[in-house]
């Protein structure tokens, strides 16, 4: 009868562990507050570029922008000396500079070709107009852009203002 009896107990304490356990959960009064972290989001940006052949004026203009929920993975950033032809986009509050950005200038375009002889020779192509796109994390106050344009390694006169 002991197993018996040890039994009965061991099963008491196990009913009685449950009970215990199960008991309704405390209603608060106080106004706890939540900290919401802002999501990461990314922004997306469609230019249109051209350039007048007779003043050799660079004209760059928004055609889209797109702000979205997201994180985009660490990329390593471009210098003026990534292109020998590029694009500087300098982000900016109308105060402070929140980020500079370098793109290949989409109005000259380099192109590997096959020569007659056989050979891959580089060629430059020079456009008339073109668009290009650009994906960044998105600052949360940036509200200006200025683009400078390098030709050669070299900064030019022209200087774009986009208020956004």
């Amino acid at each position: 009868m002991s197993a018996w009896l040890h039994f009965k107990i061991f099963v008491a304490v196990l009913f009685s562990m449950l009970f215990a356990g199960c008991t309704h959960p405390k209603h608060t009064t106080s106004t706890d507050t939540i900290n919401v972290q802002e999501q990461a989001k990314i922004a997306f940006f469609v230019f249109t570029a051209s350039k007048d052949s007779l003043s050799n004026v660079l004209d760059v203009t928004l055609k889209d922008k797109i702000i979205t929920e997201g994180k985009l993975k660490p990329q390593q950033e471009n210098t003026a000396n990534s292109f020998p032809d590029c694009l500087k986009l300098v982000f900016s509050n109308g105060t402070t500079v929140l980020k500079e950005i370098y793109v290949e200038h989409p109005l000259y375009r380099r192109m590997d070709v096959f020569s007659e002889n056989g050979t891959i020779e580089s060629k430059s192509l020079h456009l008339p107009s073109s668009d290009f796109s650009l994906r960044m994390s998105w600052i949360n106050n940036a509200n200006k852009l200025l683009i400078y344009e390098y030709i050669n390694y070299k900064k030019t006169n022209n200087v774009v203002k986009i208020a956004f």
